[in-house]
């Protein structure tokens, strides 16, 4: 049996895994059940007992008293939206406890990119005691995101004509944890992962950039660059939230903190008099590094798709014009 423990539970908080309310479907919840092959979803506090006496003393908790489960089906499918608005998001990771496996492998939780492609599928461990807890969980810290799971819940949901026992598992969910939800797709200026642009300010004198974030309302200051410097806003490792980023004029060089890692790439791209256009030009859910040269009219993009080592470029404008950024 796998349960959460107090320093288990102190040390999910201290990586920012976070342990939600059971609002679900309501603006303040921090992900949405969206669907379930069967009718409808339960949030019980008598441990579904008014459902089937014989659950009274079934199902432990790890929150008490409060469980949950899909009703008519014994799967639910989960996908994550930003605290408090409808966009759709990711996260680093998820967890769930679930309680009374009795069924090796018949209760887990399948992971999803923002693609949809399964990316991992982790079976709950069975209980070792009576009624006790199972928990699963996944955390990423190399950039990985997490965009939807599927949760399977034993191999019957409760109902009236169900007992548990004699080869059928009843489980029911009793709580969640999961990473700090970011918009799935970066939004220009999004420095804290909301889907909302916040007004961020580079001060040349000192190199320091500040930001609004429209999350917490709370503004951040961070030290980056030099004097001279031309700052940019994209979101060059994937994590769609904005990278503090400069071009450096100077030698060409272009240099940026990924927000995911906290480390610095540097790259020589473009030279003097070039004009800073970094956006995704391939498709590839990051911002490249380009630039567009006006002695020439020509357009070059450095790929992040092929992590910044090939490059291609076309003409698109003449001398005088203005790239639009």
């Amino acid at each position: 049996m796998t349960t959460l423990s107090p320093d288990i539970q102190s040390a999910l908080e201290g990586q920012g895994i976070e342990l939600p309310s059971w609002a679900f479907g309501n603006s303040g919840t921090r992900f949405r059940v969206f669907t379930t092959p069967g009718t409808g979803f339960r949030n019980d506090s008598l441990k579904f007992a008014e459902v089937n006496a014989e659950y009274a003393n079934e199902f432990g908790t790890f929150s008490p008293t409060k469980i949950f489960s899909p009703i008519g089906s014994n799967v639910m499918d989960v996908q994550f939206q930003v605290a408090g608005q409808p966009t759709p998001a990711q996260v680093t990771g998820f967890g769930a406890v679930f309680s009374d496996v009795d069924v090796a492998d018949a209760t887990k939780i399948e992971f999803f990119d923002a693609s949809g492609t399964r990316i991992l599928v982790i079976a709950a461990p069975a209980r070792s005691d009576a009624g006790g807890l199972s928990f699963v969980g996944v955390s990423y810290n190399s950039g990985e995101r997490i965009g939807s799971v599927r949760i399977v819940s034993g191999n019957r949901s409760p109902d009236t004509g169900v007992i548990d026992g004699a080869g059928i598992d009843v489980v029911v969910l009793d709580d969640f944890v999961y990473g700090e939800p970011r918009a799935a797709e970066f939004h220009s200026g999004d420095a804290d992962g909301d889907g909302v642009a916040d007004p961020r300010i580079f001060r040349p004198g000192s190199a320091t950039w500040y930001s609004l974030n429209s999350g917490s309302g709370a503004v951040s200051i961070n030290g980056f660059g030099a004097n001279g410097d031309i700052p940019i806003d994209g979101d060059f490792d994937g994590d769609s939230r904005a990278d503090l980023c400069v071009f450096r004029p100077s030698n060409g060089s272009w240099w940026f903190l990924r927000s995911a890692t906290g480390t610095v790439f540097v790259t020589v791209f473009g030279q003097n008099g070039d004009q800073p256009v970094a956006a995704d030009y391939d498709k590839d859910g990051r911002t490249d590094i380009a630039f567009w040269r006006p002695s020439n009219g020509n357009y070059y993009i450095l790929r992040s798709s092929t992590d910044f080592t090939s490059y291609y470029a076309f003409p698109f404008g003449q001398a005088g014009d203005i790239p639009v950024k």
